[in-house]
């Protein structure tokens, strides 16, 4: 379903974006994946890492920091900006996770760091989204029935359709969404979502002043005045900043949106973080149950179930047979992000067929009586 989605850092006259294919602004910064690779440093492809670096993020020992099944990791900067370039860095780090509860979630931390001459004011980060539902590559053109809705208590945008398709199997579509789970904050309060405008697909246009009218809500700059019918559809909605989806037709579009958050101001040598997701949903109700679980991921700092302690073993020989022996560690621990137990205890006996059997054991009964 993701035709793009296009990290977007702003400041008045000036839009840093690597929406469009001939002009790319963002440019990788070497030294954190195999540069032969030509792939972002992925956790679990050692080959896509740098060979003197290792894995790029780590602790202040130099340990490696692995969150979840799969960490990726990249640099990129505005090194190819056409404008000028603003000295704006970007280090992307991603997490996605092999667990059934939390497999229609993709996590991305942007943080957006000051690196150039001068401080950054009036600066706004978005996500720029070209969704397709019911797309497959080189299928049947499924993007043009796509509508979308805005969420503004959850900060999350989400796309749909007709929910039917001939690319997919048993012809029925699903939802898409993305989310800025956490903005920093301005006078201690996060904005999150501050602007969310859609367009046609046809109607984009590689123009820095249009594109910084569309993430801070202003469309007095554009130029000319007539366009602003094609960036701006607030309908019922009082102010600027928002679009009322109910202007998209009941038919659809070929939509795309772009979710910012601003203003800030980026001191030189100072960091914006913004941590968002992407979730997936076979319907709405999937969908809104997936994104309660990107929150509360968020809120475990993206470090959720992991294996039970490793319990210690010993063993006796005897005749014939060895003995094992280990302690309890593993059946007494419990796991941080579900609050449960890892599993039900068990323990391991010798019946007289000399064969070794297990047996379940109450967790609430100490284990060496019996």
């Amino acid at each position: 379903y993701v035709y793009r989605i296009n990290p977007m850092v702003g400041v008045p006259g000036n839009v840093i974006q690597g929406r469009y294919t001939t002009n790319e602004e963002w440019e990788a910064v070497g030294g954190y994946h195999n540069k032969s690779y030509a792939k972002v440093a992925f956790s679990d492809n050692p080959l896509s890492w740098d060979s003197t670096l290792g894995w790029p993020v780590k602790d202040s020992n130099g340990q490696p920091i692995v969150k979840s099944d799969q960490d990726s990791y990249c640099v990129y900067d505005d090194h190819n900006n056409t404008v000028r370039p603003l000295g704006v860095v970007v280090e992307q780090t991603g997490y996605a996770y092999g667990v059934k509860f939390a497999q229609n979630l993709l996590f991305f931390k942007f943080q957006i760091s000051n690196q150039g001459p001068k401080d950054l004011d009036s600066l706004y980060f978005s996500l720029y989204c070209d969704i397709d539902i019911g797309d497959v590559s080189g299928g049947a053109p499924e993007y043009q029935d796509d509508r979308l809705d805005f969420d503004k208590a959850n900060n999350f945008l989400y796309f749909f359709d007709d929910g039917a398709t001939s690319e997919w199997a048993g012809g029925v579509t699903g939802f898409f969404g993305v989310t800025l789970l956490k903005t920093p904050t301005v006078n201690g309060v996060e904005p999150g979502v501050t602007d969310m405008h859609y367009n046609l697909y046809d109607d984009d246009r590689d123009d820095d002043s249009l594109q910084y009218a569309i993430l801070s809500s202003n469309p007095r700059i554009i130029r000319p005045q007539s366009l602003v019918e094609k960036y701006f559809h607030t309908g019922s909605n009082p102010g600027l900043h928002f679009d009322d989806p109910a202007t998209i037709p009941a038919s659809g579009l070929d939509l795309t949106a772009t979710l910012s958050s601003g203003p800030y101001k980026l001191i030189r040598g100072d960091t914006l973080v913004f941590y968002t997701a992407m979730v997936a949903g076979n319907n709405k109700e999937e969908l809104y149950n997936y994104l309660k679980t990107a929150q509360k991921i968020l809120q475990f700092n993206f470090e959720i179930s992991k294996p039970p302690a490793t319990p210690t073993l010993s063993a006796h020989a005897g005749d014939g047979y060895v003995t094992l022996y280990w302690d309890d560690a593993a059946e007494r621990s419990r796991d941080n992000y579900s609050g449960e137990y890892d599993f039900e205890g068990y323990r391991i006996y010798k019946s007289v067929d000399k064969g070794l059997h297990w047996d379940q054991w109450d967790r609430n009964v100490d284990p060496s009586v019996g």
